[in-house]
């Protein structure tokens, strides 16, 4: 039974973290550090328990040959190493994967039904840039849909409500932003977007002044 809950227990634990990562996308931030304090406890466990329990069964009197005792305790070894190199082996596959989930669940929402985000609200002026822009989902246009776009630096635009053809208008605050992605509160999927004119930088960054609209960027957001 001390073997087979040794090979069940770190299918169990993998089960467990996968669950955890995608029932709460919230806390995915932890799930690295989460993952080595269940992989460093479960093998410590193991190696405790084996080591008490070799110590235990060589303090039993035993009427077995020798050779048929040593046999015993070789192949004994053996099983507690082969299911300690299987915890090893899921419990690294597990750290490893809970990244990959986290990288995965990043272009969704994270809380579903919100009508925005936490982060720092950019300021009410209008400078000098705006965005004429269009949104589809699966395919279609979003009528009527909410939406903010999220910058660096933890900055979030006001929300944004395209009409009925799906169409948008924001325009700019004066200062320098760069834009990292659109986002669609309460819509589970991958958000992509193009922009034109291209920006011709490595970063989507806008020098934005006071004064009237000079340039104008055209939006097209899917929502896959």
């Amino acid at each position: 039974m001390y073997l087979v809950a040794l090979v069940f227990l770190p299918v169990l634990s993998w089960i467990a973290q996968a669950v955890w990562i995608v029932s709460a996308p919230d806390k995915a931030s932890h799930a690295p550090f989460v993952a080595s304090i269940v992989f460093w406890v479960m093998l410590t466990l193991v190696w405790l328990s084996s080591i008490a329990l070799l110590a235990l069964d060589r303090g039993v009197v035993s009427t077995e040959r020798t050779r048929s005792r040593r046999t015993l305790l070789g192949l004994e070894a053996a099983a507690v190493s082969i299911a300690s190199l299987l915890i090893v082996g899921f419990s690294v596959l597990s750290i490893g994967l809970v990244p990959f989930l986290t990288l995965e669940r990043g272009s969704e929402v994270p809380v579903a039904g919100k009508p925005t985000i936490r982060g720092k609200e950019l300021p009410r002026g209008e400078g000098s840039v705006q965005f004429l822009g269009t949104v589809y989902a699966k395919g279609a246009v979003a009528g009527n849909r909410r939406l903010v776009f999220l910058f660096d630096d933890g900055f979030v635009s006001r929300s944004i409500d395209t009409d009925p053809k799906g169409k948008f208008t924001y325009i700019l605050p004066p200062g320098r932003w760069t834009l990292l992605s659109p986002y669609l509160p309460g819509f589970r999927g991958n958000v992509s977007f193009e922009i034109e004119p291209p920006v011709q930088r490595s970063r989507l960054s806008f020098d934005v002044s006071d004064g009237p609209v000079s340039q104008t960027f055209t939006i097209v957001v899917h929502a896959n």
